[in-house]
């Protein structure tokens, strides 16, 4: 084995894995949420406009009651500061003051002692940090409520002025590593004299802790991240349980002759189109319960032959396929002159859900198994007889898409509406663009040019889109309108796989693009040798192994919940 070869099958199965971990963690992590929730918002916008207003006013109105108790603790620190300021005697300590700065040393020893014991005073009666009086003239501290001390120069705290007082007091904030939090240091001037005479002499500072307010500013802090999780949370909770209630009135059917059809009752419609509509319901005999997919002729239709006959041939045909990758048929009947044919049910999603919720991330394994599968379903469909003549059925889908492809969430592929193209044919003109439409994106060019001979083939052609689109996460064909889509569906020019996505083996390649060959006769000639070729690749390159069990893991992950 050449070097490049081993090269490239090493980096393939490290991304396969990569893939793999990055799909776990996706769902671990629940991001998958907000992708999840953005079809559950569309449906809601009308709720929407009156809880989020809602929110926004519990939220400025937990702002505003916490902004108040902030307030409150800053209101509390100034009163705690006017108080202090009001019992200090101001013109007693201005004559200390003032004798204290004079040479004479019996009045500067008094003055200490004197003004020592006021500010011990308010130090014992209030919870302070410190309390001290400075001389203006020189900056010394004469007297301070820590001894040691005094004499030393103060130097006027520099911090943000939180508030201020008329001319009575200065407060300012700082920190103080000491104190291990923030101070507020009221200063307050002293004066000596009156009327003009007054001069400044000295000032009166003490400091008090900031801790209350700090306490105040976190619990807004904590409140208003509290109330905007709440509300968010709330907000998504009653859109989620809104929705779900919706669609369960929506789709619920109560009980009665009305939603009833024979043996069956009708429990949840999944699907209407212009033919008829698509129920999960449940066949009762006494004690026996089958839950089924029942598909009946819409009532406004119940009298056309066409669509009578469009769904006989449709239950003729799928009643005679009996294949672990086809929906089985279980029942096909006319009641009180309502058709109707009863289904498989499959607990689980189509492709176009599972492509849709993975956004492009489909793991490699997971794209080869499940074609393998389908493939497995085709080649028997294709190759099918009649079980009364023996002659062949010459059965062709004509509609493989993602819509068409069921999984379980046992891990189970299912191919499901044989015959339904058939059936679609024989639409009037009012519906034939509605049903085309559906299928543009992957016709195979003889399909959509409707003059070639569309056999078996074109449906590998189908599957082949399918699969490039699986691998790549994109369209094949890129058109804006149904006439552009049509006509790159003639032309069928696809760039190879690996132009789009590069890290794919060249055999990979090879089997999706001859799978999209444009003249059939270069095309696979059955869905038995793509299954093949696709086992032998998975065979000889490490990491693209996938099993029932893995997909079964992959959909129960991503909707067993729903």
């Amino acid at each position: 084995m050449e070097f490049g070869t081993i090269l490239q099958q090493s980096t393939t199965f490290i991304k396969n894995k990569t893939s793999s971990i990055r799909t776990k963690l996706r769902g671990f992590l629940n991001l998958r949420m907000v992708s999840g929730l953005r079809p559950v918002l569309g449906r809601q916008k009308k709720i929407l406009y009156i809880i989020i207003p809602a929110g926004l006013i519990v939220i400025a109105g937990t702002a505003f009651l916490t902004t108040n108790q902030v307030n409150s603790a800053r209101q509390g620190l100034i009163n705690s500061g006017k108080y202090i300021i009001e019992v200090f005697p101001e013109n007693e300590a201005a004559n200390w003051l003032a004798r204290a700065r004079s040479r004479r040393d019996d009045w500067q020893i008094e003055a200490l002692f004197k003004l020592k014991a006021i500010i011990q005073g308010i130090s014992k009666n209030r919870v302070i940090n410190y309390a001290l009086i400075t001389d203006v003239k020189n900056g010394r501290i004469r007297a301070h409520s820590d001894e040691r001390l005094v004499g030393g120069l103060y130097n006027p705290v520099e911090g943000d002025r939180i508030f201020r007082q008329g001319e009575k007091f200065t407060a300012l904030r700082f920190m103080d590593s000491k104190a291990g939090g923030y101070i507020v240091d009221f200063s307050s001037p002293i004066y000596y004299g009156q009327g003009k005479n007054r001069i400044k002499i000295g000032s009166f500072h003490f400091g008090l802790p900031f801790r209350e307010v700090e306490k105040a500013l976190e619990r807004r802090k904590i409140a208003l991240w509290a109330a905007a999780v709440s509300v968010f949370l709330s907000v998504i909770a009653l859109v989620v349980l809104k929705d779900r209630m919706d669609r369960k009135r929506k789709a619920a059917l109560p009980e009665s002759d009305g939603n009833r059809i024979g043996a069956y009752v009708l429990e949840k419609k999944i699907a209407s189109g212009g033919m008829g509509e698509l129920f999960v319901a449940r066949k009762e005999v006494g004690d026996f319960r089958m839950r089924v997919a029942l598909k009946r002729i819409l009532s406004e239709k119940a009298d056309d032959t066409e669509y009578i006959s469009a769904l006989l041939d449709e239950a003729n045909l799928v009643s005679q396929l009996r294949h672990p990758n086809i929906a089985t048929l279980h029942d096909f009947g006319n009641v009180m002159g309502t058709y109707f044919i009863a289904m498989e049910y499959i607990r689980g999603e189509n492709l176009l859900s599972i492509m849709k919720r993975a956004g492009g991330d489909i793991p490699v394994g997971l794209a080869l198994y499940v074609v393998s599968e389908v493939c497995k379903g085709l080649d028997y469909a294709h190759k099918k007889t009649d079980d009364f003549s023996g002659k062949p059925l010459n059965i062709v889908h004509r509609d493989i898409s993602p819509q068409n492809i069921l999984v379980s969430l046992e891990g189970d592929v299912k191919i499901v509406d044989f015959g339904i193209a058939r059936a679609a044919q024989r639409q009037s003109k009012n519906t034939v663009c509605g049903v085309v439409k559906g299928k543009l994106h992957y016709m195979s060019p003889e399909q959509a040019s409707a003059g070639g001979n569309i056999d078996s083939r074109s449906d590998i052609f189908s599957l082949g889109i399918l699969f490039y689109e699986l691998l790549s996460g994109n369209k094949v064909y890129r058109g804006e309108t149904s006439h552009e889509i049509l006509r790159l569906a003639c032309e069928a020019e696809i760039p190879p796989l690996g132009e789009r996505r590069g890290d794919l083996p060249g055999e990979l390649n090879r089997i999706v693009m001859k799978m999209l060959e444009r003249d059939p006769s270069q095309r696979y000639q059955s869905a038995g040798e793509v299954f093949r070729d696709i086992i032998d690749f998975v065979k000889v390159t490490p990491g693209f192994m996938y099993t029932k069990a893995a997909l079964a893991a992959f959909m129960k992950e991503r909707f067993g919940e729903s």
